[in-house]
């Protein structure tokens, strides 16, 4: 089962469930959501973009109508953005509201002909690391293109913390 595997990794893992393996990929999804370790995803997916000459799509989910939580979303995405402008990365922006988010992603990396998905293997905070989060669960074993995985680092919040270029606040 290859998200027992993903779970207990600590390396990116690039998967393919069901159909067929894309000759390039130029365009990647990104789905940021309220979680705190949604960017950790970002530097990664940057690269691989780089080497592939990749489009990025960052899709914004709310998970909730919480105004709270789309403030933190946006916040978030924004800050997705202008690393990508930065980077030189060509990107499109997408916000995604729903109560099956999995199900959301996988349409949109559908309708926009997306070949990648980049996710965190935790997407519920709380939860044991050795267990993927319902979406990510969700995406994996549904996804008909490749999925890239990662797992979250342990993060300790400091004001004003900055990693490759992503402040966590």
């Amino acid at each position: 089962n290859p998200t027992k595997i993903i779970a207990l990794s600590d390396k990116p893992i690039i998967t393919i469930n069901t159909g067929d393996c894309p000759e390039t990929i130029s365009k990647i999804i990104l789905p940021i959501d309220h979680s705190k370790d949604t960017r950790q995803k970002v530097p990664f997916t940057i690269e691989l973009a780089k080497l592939l000459n990749a489009e990025i799509h960052v899709v914004s989910v709310y998970i909730s109508k919480d105004d709270d939580i789309k403030k933190k979303v946006d916040a978030y995405a924004n800050q997705v953005c202008k690393l990508l402008s930065k980077e030189k990365i060509e990107f499109k922006t997408k916000t995604i509201s729903n109560s099956n988010i999995a199900e959301a992603i996988l349409k949109y990396a559908e309708t926009s002909k997306a070949n990648l998905i980049s996710i965190m293997s935790e997407q519920n905070p709380g939860i044991s690391s050795l267990i993927l989060g319902s979406v990510a669960k969700m995406i994996l074993l549904k996804a008909r293109i490749p999925v890239l995985t990662l797992t979250p680092k342990e993060i300790t919040r400091v004001e004003g913390f900055r990693t490759q270029g992503i402040e966590y606040i």
